[in-house]
């Protein structure tokens, strides 16, 4: 689980019964849930989103109970991927940034924009779906909040010839991201056969609809492919695209596909993540066609090689002040034939045509005969070096901002940290 997720301990969940009376009835003597009764999953979902984040929700019997502890696994990865990319290329990401999200078939608990916007103040969701009904028990429950969450989610009812992302037909120009839990079954069938290949019944109940839980006739990869062709001619007009799997198949299949797009392929912009809640896991996959770096996810070893290979940040402690180490990233890239420094407190952003720091540069600038001129078609590395005070020491963080080599950044931050670790 994420680490930000407050269910990263056990969840007591006699405690949660007494602290909400109607989930109480569902546990037994062993202090346990009954996760094939449908009433009690649903009952859970409500006392956990009322106890954890003060929401108040319905959730219909016949429609998907969301399982709350994975959603926001989902919600807080978007966070990091957000932060981690922020459109201000020369300073640190501001999580009171203004965001706007594109959640794909919202259903009927609307539990993604609830739980985004109650995370964050300044996000706003637009929350589409193709089931009538789902959207009338999603706009209930954001009544039901509005005093928490005024206005900030948008619900709009689409048709299943619609675009997924039909920024176009809603009159929206850019977003930030989408996400999107997909029907994870190419038929009827192949769910009903899914259950049956159980050795043991499942673990917690499922009351999705075929609507829900079914897309003919390719499944969530098919559904997925769909939302990459959809992403190829928007670009860059949303900054993250992202959606969730439910099998591990999938995500190979479709890090394959995302392989053989040329904008994709060859600048790493994606990442992959692993979910796991008790004997549940998911996978999220993001891609974007800006020319920033996301923070890699977890690398399941069935998935090794799937996943952007170098950290787009690495952060080290030096032993001494805050104003000393400012002093010596100044000096250090002030040193470099960099593009451009801006400089901003403790906030250092850089830009490089190329490894500036090796024995060679150094031997070429000697000499005069490096050309350090160039424009933002040379930029082959942004970076933002930010300084912060540990009381009388100092910690350092390098983050990649732009350029798709991983070669460059790794070096780079190698020769930040061997300096200013060497200083003295």
């Amino acid at each position: 689980m994420h680490p930000r997720s407050p269910y990263v301990a056990y969840v007591d969940f006699r405690k949660l019964g007494q602290e909400c009376p109607g989930f109480a009835p569902y546990v037994n003597a062993n202090s346990n849930v009954d996760f094939r009764n449908p009433a009690a999953v649903r009952e859970l979902a409500k006392s956990l989103l009322a106890r954890d984040f003060g929401l108040t929700v319905e959730l219909p019997e016949d429609r998907l109970c969301p399982m709350i502890p994975n959603r926001l696994d989902y919600i807080l990865w978007i966070q990091d991927l957000i932060d981690s990319t922020s459109c201000d290329l020369t300073s640190e990401s501001n999580p009171s940034s203004p965001v706007t999200g594109l959640d794909v078939g919202t259903g009927a608990s609307c539990i993604y924009p609830l739980l985004g916007c109650t995370l964050r103040p300044s996000w706003r969701f637009i929350a589409t779906d193709v089931d009538h009904d789902s959207l009338q028990s999603a706009s209930c429950n954001i009544t039901a909040n509005a005093v928490l969450l005024g206005d900030r989610i948008q619900l709009h009812e689409t048709g299943v010839e619609w675009p997924l992302f039909s920024l176009d037909t809603l009159g929206i120009e850019n977003i930030d991201f989408t996400m999107c839990n997909p029907p994870f079954y190419t038929s009827t069938t192949a769910l009903a056969e899914s259950a049956a290949k159980k050795a043991l019944p499942p673990s917690s109940a499922c009351t999705g609809t075929p609507t829900e839980m079914v897309y003919t006739p390719t499944g969530e990869v098919g559904f997925a492919k769909r939302m990459l062709q959809e992403s190829i001619v928007l670009g860059t007009r949303i900054r993250w695209y992202t959606t969730l799997f439910g099998k591990l198949s999938s995500v190979s299949t479709f890090v394959s596909e995302l392989r053989t797009i040329p904008q994709l392929g060859e600048s790493g912009n994606w990442a992959v993540t692993e979910m796991v809640q008790g004997t549940t896991r998911r996978w999220a996959v993001a891609w974007s066609f800006g020319d920033r770096k996301p923070l890699p996810g977890g690398r399941p070893a069935a998935l090794k090689g799937c996943f952007p290979s170098v950290p787009s940040e690495l952060e080290f402690g030096v032993d001494r002040s805050y104003e000393e180490v400012c002093g010596e990233v100044m000096v250090l890239l002030a040193g470099l034939e960099l593009l451009q420094i801006k400089r901003d407190g403790g906030e250092f952003y850089g830009e490089a045509k190329g490894n500036v720091w090796s024995r060679a540069a150094r031997r070429a600038m000697a000499k005069g005969s490096m050309d350090a001129t160039g424009d933002e078609v040379n930029v082959r590395l942004g970076f933002l070096v930010t300084v912060k005070a540990e009381g009388r020491k100092a910690s350092v963080r390098v983050r990649w901002k732009r350029g798709r080599d991983g070669v460059l950044f790794e070096s780079f931050c190698g020769m930040v940290k061997r300096k200013l670790q060497l200083e003295r």
